[in-house]
């Protein structure tokens, strides 16, 4: 029922995130802003669930349809760009080091 992001949800998308979402950005959560993955114009809820971090730059990008992010088990992933699929979907691993290590995956849509 309420667009914008709380305060305590900002800084719950900040620690899951870290930063921006969009692969390759080096933009912290903390000059970021929070961003509804599924459109609240189009129903989708305002909370952690529906939720990530997107610097300004790349949070016009979506909004201008250049980047499309979806929601796999929780966590944002960019599934195309510029409207053309990237294959597997993306996350940006600059801000989860520890996923950068062999055996790591990414999950399949389901």
């Amino acid at each position: 029922e309420v667009r914008g992001f709380t305060t305590a949800q900002h800084k719950a998308l900040a620690i899951r995130d870290r930063g921006c979402v969009v692969p390759g950005c080096h933009r912290p959560a903390a000059t970021s802003e929070a961003h509804h993955v599924w459109s609240w114009l189009d129903g989708g809820p305002t909370n952690v669930g529906n939720g990530c971090i997107v610097c300004q730059y790349h949070h016009l990008m979506v909004h201008a349809g250049l980047i499309t992010l979806h929601m796999i088990e929780g966590i944002p992933y960019v599934t195309a760009r510029a409207g053309e699929p990237r294959g597997d979907p993306e996350r940006n691993l600059f801000w989860h080091p520890e996923l950068r290590t062999a055996g790591y995956s990414v999950p399949l849509f389901t």
